[in-house]
């Protein structure tokens, strides 16, 4: 091959690597993107933050008291 062609085809190849690179990370952001609102929506709902009086809690797994909540008696003489 000729000089030129070499060049030409040098040139080629390296804007052709910058665009795939710039291609892949605008879809790795865009995936992310992705995973942050999915995140937002398990928090706050579909209709966004806007509308999301408060974040929802969770409901509470097994009892808080177990046995009776009185007050003991012990200090009655």
């Amino acid at each position: 091959m000729e000089p030129i062609q070499v060049w030409f085809v040098g040139i080629l190849s390296f804007l052709a690597g910058w665009g795939l690179s710039l291609f892949l990370l605008k879809e790795v952001f865009r995936r992310k993107e992705l995973k942050i609102k999915t995140l937002e929506e398990k928090l706050y709902g579909r209709k966004g933050i806007e509308n999301a009086a408060r974040p929802h809690r969770k409901p509470h797994r097994g009892k808080i008291h177990t046995g009776s909540t009185k007050p003991h008696r012990h200090f009655q003489g």
